[in-house]
């Protein structure tokens, strides 16, 4: 009802003369938002294709609409969906820079383009940009989003007059994983007494967060002193054997081949959840020196 109007009292200021035509000339055919971290923060993520409207007459005015998309039940926000998962992200399409007109059809608050092509413009064609903003910080599965925006542009030649055409709007939410620095703490190892028969266990939590769906491999690597097949922590010039393992029984060694693997539910998540283990062992009746004795490991994560 509201646009009816609208067009109706356009209908009487701006008449121009029979058989004058607007087109897109070329027509608006992609908003591409490129590729979206789920890890990303601040933003928004932006995008501002242009496209170009021509009409066959100098000062001949123009009124271009946007539909809210195949996605949204509203204007606000507009959504780029992920048909296999179901997942959205929120976004929207501007007719400013500063995003403070949201680019609509006057319903629901939003505004549509007007364009009167100047007399002295030639070739009569004027370009448009849109401002596209999308939200960062949603918690979604990797692939391909997407949604279709109807753009009509209305004109009047003694009678409305329009022509529409289709704006494809999409993102690509990578795979994407990252891993917390650890740290092994075996405290106070004692060779003759406490730790002679028994060695020196101790744990560290190593935390993956991936994106949602995305299967994280952790590997460790051998550290700065490996040699004859055990790791070793030094001080100065001495070296005390220790090993890092995946399991309670410290009975398989973590390293590039024995691997930690998990799926991540969120990137809010850690893999293993909270976080994977790692078990650390110095073995008993290592005769060594006094000292402050470590190594420094590698977590790598593959997705």
């Amino acid at each position: 009802m509201r646009r009816a109007i609208v067009f109706a009292g356009l209908l009487l200021i701006a008449g121009t003369a029979l058989g004058q035509t607007c087109s897109f000339f070329p027509a608006p055919g992609a908003a591409n938002f490129g590729n979206y971290s789920v890890f990303a923060t601040g933003g928004p993520q932006t995008t501002t294709p242009t496209f170009n409207v021509r009409c066959t007459a100098n000062n001949m005015t123009a009124y271009i609409l946007f539909s809210r998309g195949t996605n949204s039940a509203s204007f606000n926000p507009r959504t780029l969906l992920n048909a296999a998962s179901g997942n959205r992200l929120n976004y929207n399409l501007y007719i400013d820079a500063a995003n403070t007109q949201i680019w609509g059809d006057l319903s629901a608050g939003t505004s549509f383009k007007t364009v009167t092509l100047p007399t002295a413009n030639t070739p009569l064609v004027t370009p448009i940009p849109i401002y596209g903003s999308l939200t960062l910080g949603a918690d979604v599965v990797a692939g391909s989003y997407t949604d279709s925006i109807t753009v009509t542009m209305w004109w009047n030649n003694g009678a409305w007059q329009n022509t529409s055409t289709t704006l494809n709007v999409s993102a690509t939410v990578l795979s994407e994983c990252t891993v917390s620095a650890f740290a092994i703490n075996f405290g106070t190892y004692e060779p003759v007494v406490a730790n002679a028969s028994t060695p020196l266990d101790s744990t560290s939590t190593i935390n993956v967060f991936c994106t949602k769906n995305t299967i994280g491999n952790i590997t460790l690597d051998n550290g700065l002193n490996f040699s004859a097949g055990a790791r070793r922590m030094k001080s100065g010039t001495n070296f005390m054997t220790y090993e890092v393992y995946r399991d309670a029984a410290r009975t398989t060694v973590w390293n590039a081949v024995n691997i930690n693997s998990g799926t991540s539910v969120s990137k809010n998540t850690g893999l293993g959840a909270p976080g994977f283990i790692a078990y650390g062992r110095i073995p008993a009746g290592q005769d060594v020196v006094a000292g402050s004795y470590s190594d420094t490991l590698q977590s790598v994560v593959n997705y």
